[in-house]
């Protein structure tokens, strides 16, 4: 089912992507807010927030964070897990009635979004922007494939709960990739096993910087994702706006 992952089974998500440095992408953030934007507290949008954890380091580091996702389910976990405001969104049609010092895009939220709602949501992150104000996200490269790559295999483990996902990358067109994944839970009690599909945009790094100078940014790009270490940051780059 059309991203069944995180519609309707988040707590499986939560699980899955514990491996992701999200303390070390946060500081990522917050270095670049501090020092582009010479600040190191303020407010911050995370857009894609999904369960809260990065949301949560920013609240930790002194932020006062609004955190937008799509899906309902996502949101729940995040309201369990921190003092942040979250609230239901989907991008471009975000309504947004503040500036932020900080706008942060984790996840690779980018890659979820049309070419057309991507420059739409560029739009409307230029104009919420504070002074001075820094744009973070990542995009993931790993969707740049040739045809059908071989299935890899995601584990995790969350006390008595084990979690697999079965993936599979496959090209379909020039700017589309379908992530397809097979997702198996088993507890002291239960076993669940669910299919789990994403339509995947796949975006270069020249395009994005051509979209963000369009509408005023100077933009750097970090080949080496978030420099923090940790295996998710191998397929991605993170780009800082300003």
């Amino acid at each position: 089912m059309e991203e069944e992952l995180y519609r309707g089974l988040a707590r499986y998500y939560d699980i899955l992507y514990q491996y992701r440095d999200a303390r070390g992408q946060a500081a990522f953030a917050l270095d670049q807010l501090a020092r582009h934007g010479d600040r190191e507290t303020g407010t911050a949008l995370v857009l894609g927030c999904g369960t809260g954890v990065h949301s949560q380091h920013l609240v930790e580091a002194g932020l006062g964070v609004v955190g937008i996702d799509k899906h309902e389910e996502m949101l729940r976990v995040a309201r369990e897990r921190t003092d942040a405001t979250f609230r239901q969104g989907t991008l471009p049609d975000v309504a947004l009635d503040r500036t932020f010092d900080l706008v942060f895009l984790p996840g690779t939220v980018v890659n979820y979004l049309s070419m057309a709602d991507l420059e739409t949501t560029f739009d409307l992150l230029a104009s919420h922007l504070a002074d001075d104000g820094v744009l973070v996200f990542d995009y993931g490269t790993l969707f740049d494939v040739d045809g059908r790559e071989p299935p890899f295999l995601n584990t995790a483990s969350d006390g008595d709960v084990d979690v697999a996902q079965l993936v599979q990358l496959r090209r379909y067109s020039d700017r589309k990739t379908r992530w397809d994944s097979v997702v198996v839970a088993v507890g002291p009690d239960f076993e669940e096993f669910f299919v789990d599909t994403h339509a995947i945009t796949v975006l270069e790094r020249d395009d994005l910087r051509e979209m963000l100078r369009d509408r005023g940014f100077e933009v750097t790009v970090h080949p080496d994702g978030y420099d923090t270490g940790d295996q998710f940051d191998v397929d991605i780059e993170t780009v800082v706006a300003r």
